[in-house]
């Protein structure tokens, strides 16, 4: 009989740790369904933010003209949206950079001072990234690009890719960084070429219509990158846009959500 009462009272006890644990279990998920809801919720609220700011960026575009269309006057730097709500959004010109999967061959070599390896990635062709690339060239990354239709934009672009285009050379190229100026950006072939010291001018005439197919005054598309975030707990959500000037606005041709 007390062997009875014992066993019961041992089954009692077990169904009680058994209910006990169901009961923690079923709070535990509707924490975690609460968690995840408001993490969804803020994940929503950052989509807004996002938005938000790529539209702040169109708005101070429209009825720029299309050569004051650069980075450092478009760029949104953390704007306070309220409620916990902010974005930011960073500008880049691809035609700042050499486009990997366009630039000659001859121009690679001049970048990289490596014909060889120039031509081993004209082979390897097309590159999805630029971080693709083999690692002993991952110190030119800061001046290659895979965006961008592969013009090089002469009032923009760094020394190191400027010496790229045909007939001008680092002796051009310095020339060119020194003329140039957000107050006086060059405008012209002709304006630029009269800026080159004589051995380059001499160059560039001799192969005039690869350096003229070859550059650009002004941004043919701009890359932007919108963030959104909310609330406290480091929430963000963002979105690659490529933007074109169209009619005194910037109009969106190609979006790359993450």
């Amino acid at each position: 009989m007390t062997r009875r009462r014992g066993s019961a009272l041992l089954l009692v006890l077990w169904l009680l740790v058994l209910l006990a644990g169901v009961v923690a279990l079923g709070l535990g998920g509707a924490r975690t369904g609460t968690g995840a809801a408001r993490n969804r919720l803020a994940l929503l609220r950052a989509g807004w933010a996002r938005e938000a700011c790529l539209e702040i960026l169109r708005s101070r575009a429209r009825g720029l003209p299309e050569d004051s269309l650069v980075p450092r006057v478009l760029r949104v730097d953390s704007v306070d949206l309220g409620q916990g709500i902010w974005c930011e959004a960073t500008v880049a010109d691809p035609a700042e950079r050499l486009q990997l999967n366009r630039a000659a061959e001859r121009a690679l070599a001049v970048l990289f001072g490596d014909s060889a390896a120039a031509g081993a990635v004209v082979a390897g062709r097309p590159w999805p990234a630029v971080e693709a690339l083999p690692a002993p060239l991952a110190r030119w990354a800061a001046w290659l690009t895979v965006r961008g239709v592969g013009l090089v934009n002469l009032n923009a672009a760094p020394r190191e890719v400027l010496a790229t285009l045909p007939g001008v050379g680092p002796d051009g190229a310095a020339a060119l960084a020194a003329f140039r100026s957000p107050a006086r950006p060059l405008r012209s072939i002709d304006e630029a070429i009269a800026a080159l010291p004589e051995a380059s001018r001499v160059r560039v005439l001799a192969r005039y219509d690869q350096f003229a197919a070859a550059i650009t005054f002004r941004p043919s598309e701009l890359v932007v990158i919108a963030t959104g975030h909310a609330g406290g707990g480091g929430l963000a959500t963002a979105v690659t846009a490529t933007l074109v000037p169209a009619g005194g606005r910037l109009a969106v041709i190609r979006r790359e959500a993450e």
